[in-house]
């Protein structure tokens, strides 16, 4: 696998760079000489948005394997191992057929040295034509950036998830909402079905136009009511039915409720237990050390960060806090000072080539503590008083972190 890697981690990678290819025809012409294996799968469901998309995919696979089908599932980035982002029955691909794959697509390339194939678009077409060879039931893509140019974007048929939206990426995707709700909204196919959680007016008046322009149906949902958050889930009631995801954050409700949504626009019946054992990498993940809590989210914009800090004080409330934070220079950072008002502010540089200095990033606070090492800045702050230590701002930071502590993503 190692040579496999080497060629993959060669190619031009948009995610790493901050911006997207700006020709999907293509990348569709591309899997047509594969075969056309974005054609011959059956259901799949393709999930936009600006936060929740990885969790929500992660739900939804998770209900739909409990429920006895076979599940493709596509997800981006990852944390620790590439295979992650390409899982069958939420197990990452293993490395004989991650390898297989890879080569498959490499050898289509009609001249692999120049051919304009890029990381993820070399991911998603191993995707697709994985999960298509293994026959899965339905195969769940989470789209990587906006959605219309999206190597996602090539389904002829799908069902659409849209998550929260809000600003993000905002120099690719638009500067007001109903930019950013165009790009993720023009994933929907004429008469398709469209699930979306509750939006801002700007946002949702923007998925109605779509959704009457393709003649598509679409249903908006979310929980009754999200009852207690905990280290042991969330306790939520939807359709008054009582239930939980191990999974923390009152957002998780309703990812949770999106996904069991998709299992009813395909008639598949779920219970209580749906969520049982659900696992999400990097979401809320919480381990010991030293006698305190560490808290690893990939949140990385405002609104999220905004979640993970309301969560942590609800989950440990009136205990000490650390943050060690990393940020990519494309992100707004303006109003992140405020969220972490009160808080003692370690900054740290991630593995991404965008990351912003330490010392940049502590331009924005004050009282912040810059540190270059991603590592020392945790031991420093095992070594303060704080009791809880919140590990976010950038998946590269939390990816960094777990890999150090020899944790897999997984």
């Amino acid at each position: 696998m190692r040579r496999a890697l080497e060629i993959l981690n060669s190619f031009i990678n948009y995610e790493r760079i901050g911006t997207v290819p700006r020709d999907l025809d293509r990348f569709v012409e591309f899997l047509e000489s594969l075969g056309g294996p974005h054609r011959k799968l059956k259901r799949v469901i393709h999930i936009v948005g600006t936060k929740g998309k990885g969790s929500t995919a992660y739900h939804l696979s998770h209900a739909l394997r409990n429920s006895g089908f076979r599940v493709g599932t596509f997800t981006s980035p990852h944390l620790v191992d590439v295979r992650e982002r390409i899982m069958l029955d939420m197990k990452p691909i293993g490395e004989e057929d991650f390898e297989r794959y890879f080569f498959r697509v490499y050898e289509n390339m009609r001249n692999p040295r120049k051919s304009y194939r890029t990381y993820f678009e070399t991911l998603t077409a191993m995707a697709i034509l994985y999960f298509y060879e293994s026959n899965v039931d339905f195969a769940v893509f989470e789209a990587g950036l906006g959605g219309r140019l999206d190597a996602t974007n090539v389904f002829p048929e799908t069902t659409v998830l849209i998550t929260r939206i809000d600003y993000d990426h905002t120099h690719i995707l638009g500067n007001t909402l109903r930019e950013i709700a165009f790009e993720k909204a023009s994933v929907i196919r004429k008469n398709s079905f469209v699930l979306s959680m509750p939006q801002v007016d700007e946002a949702m008046n923007t998925i109605e136009e779509m959704v009457r322009r393709r003649n598509a149906r679409m249903k908006v949902v979310a929980p009754d009511r999200v009852e207690e958050i905990s280290l042991m889930g969330t306790h939520f009631v939807y359709r008054g039915v009582d239930l939980r995801t191990p999974a923390v954050g009152r957002f998780q409700a309703y990812n949770a409720t999106l996904s069991l949504s998709a299992l009813e626009t395909y008639g598949i019946e779920w219970g209580p237990s749906i969520f049982d054992g659900l696992t999400i990498p990097g979401r809320f993940q919480v381990i010991r050390r030293g006698g305190k809590f560490i808290v690893l989210d990939v949140a990385h914009n405002g609104i999220s960060l905004g979640g993970v800090v309301e969560t942590v004080k609800k989950v440990f409330p009136g205990r000490r806090y650390t943050v060690v934070i990393s940020m990519v220079r494309d992100k707004s950072i303006e109003e992140i000072p405020r969220i972490f008002s009160g808080w003692r502010i370690i900054a740290t540089r991630s593995s991404s080539p965008r990351s912003l200095s330490p010392e940049e990033l502590c331009g924005h606070f004050s009282g912040c503590t810059p540190v270059d090492e991603p590592m020392d800045a945790m031991d420093m702050a095992l070594e303060d008083e704080s009791e809880v230590i919140l590990i976010t701002g950038s998946t590269y930071l939390v990816g960094d972190i777990l890999s150090a502590l020899n944790l897999s993503g997984k």
